[in-house]
């Protein structure tokens, strides 16, 4: 007589990332969360991470519930996965289903928002289509459930330095703080206000969990803009700096501030990167980026003079571009040159201003029918711009790509 094997509780999956050039460099954190809150309430989960690996249903591990974290790119694969699922209750959360809820098909649940609550519900039987009310208290959360992934595809080497810059020790991701009150308008921006913390401790208490049971000291800090608040960063960095750890985080221009960045380097910041989107105003004030030239370069400046590096981070094809608009790039970045960059193709993801009323910012032609397409770091643009056709887009992109491999 054969041993009786349980079913899984919940099987949550990680899927493919094709268009990244390497998929294994960030863990998904929000999948670590749902994981550690689904274990901590008594369910048995699984994590099958599919990031380097084809869209094949079969890889997953059967359970009686199925989760599916996905931005717009991965939507159409996660959805023919599901529909390819046995006696299991799939479930839709991530990026593309809070950003575009009620366009989600092919699932039994759906859910808009943070799904760390909500997912208990959904594992005592809730159905249906869900925007979740914001978690409050973040320092309530367990942390994310590592121990689910083997090491070598949970903590990355490329973490640092970096994409396309090699190898070091190996890294982990954490985030701080959820939310961003800025409303460029081409984001998709999943949280906006108000802007939670977790407690200084509580993140110090994450990382010293990271040390002692994986024996990692390098850390990307996840906050969309780790500066914002200038009371926690003080309070976090004087925290860290006692840990003696190495870490890298992100902020805005016009958040850069001589006194926060002491703080962040005498806690053990060595990068911090910096979302320029574009060196030309009239394309920052289109996308309503809320910055200027002037705060660009004074913070690149500010943040070399406290002997730190700086990534920044430019957008190809945004509304507004012109051939202008390249040539901008290319003397904006000669001039301050940052230590990293990386280029993205703009794309108009569901849910940011841009999607919703193409008309006001010149973009036609939107690839509507399918999101297979909505990559960051997609072969081909996903719209065209009134007189700028698909084909020119990518040559201002090839362009400006091929003249920052070679000067930087």
């Amino acid at each position: 007589m054969g041993i009786l094997v349980e079913m899984v509780d919940l099987t949550l999956v990680m899927p493919p990332a094709p268009n990244l050039e390497n998929p294994l460099m960030y863990y998904h954190l929000g999948v670590l969360y749902l994981a550690s809150v689904a274990r901590e309430a008594g369910y048995s989960v699984v994590i099958d991470d599919l990031r380097d690996k084809e869209a094949d249903y079969r890889l997953i591990t059967p359970a009686k519930f199925t989760g599916f974290s996905a931005t717009s790119g991965q939507y159409e694969m996660c959805k023919q996965m599901a529909s390819k699922l046995k006696n299991t209750t799939t479930i839709l959360g991530g990026p593309h289903s809070s950003l575009l809820l009620n366009g989600v098909e092919g699932f039994d649940v759906a859910v808009a928002g943070e799904g760390e609550y909500i997912i208990l519900d959904i594992l005592k039987g809730l159905r249906g289509k869900h925007t979740t009310q914001r978690i409050t208290n973040l320092d309530d959360l367990p942390f994310p459930a590592w121990d689910l992934l083997e090491p070598d595809r949970c903590f990355s080497r490329e973490l640092f330095p970096g994409e396309r810059y090699g190898q070091g020790a190996r890294g982990a991701t954490i985030i701080g703080s959820r939310g961003c009150p800025y409303q460029c308008n081409f984001c998709g921006n999943m949280l906006s206000k108000p802007v939670v913390y977790r407690s200084s401790n509580n993140i110090t208490g994450e990382i010293r969990e990271l040390i002692k049971h994986f024996n990692i000291h390098y850390f990307r800090l996840e906050d969309d803009n780790i500066t914002l608040n200038k009371h926690w960063i003080w309070q976090l960095c004087k925290e860290l700096s006692n840990l003696h750890i190495t870490f890298k985080c992100h902020t805005r221009t016009d958040l850069v501030d001589q006194a926060s960045l002491w703080a962040l380097k005498e806690a053990g910041c060595q990068e911090i990167g910096l979302g320029i989107e574009s060196w030309d105003i009239d394309v920052l004030k289109l996308n309503d980026k809320k910055q200027t030239i002037e705060q660009c370069i004074s913070a690149i400046q500010m943040i070399h003079q406290a002997n730190m590096r700086v990534k920044i981070y430019l957008i190809a094809g945004l509304p507004g571009e012109t051939d202008r608009t390249v040539n901008l790039n290319k003397y904006y970045t000669k001039l301050t040159h940052p230590d990293k960059w990386t280029l993205a193709r703009f794309t108009p993801y569901p849910g940011c201003a841009i999607w919703k009323k193409p008309e006001k910012f010149g973009v036609i032609h939107i690839d509507r029918d399918s999101y297979k397409n909505f990559w960051n770091f997609y072969e081909h643009p996903s719209y065209e711009l009134v007189g700028v056709s698909k084909t020119l887009l990518d040559k201002r992109y090839q362009e400006l790509y091929q003249w920052l491999s070679t000067n930087l």
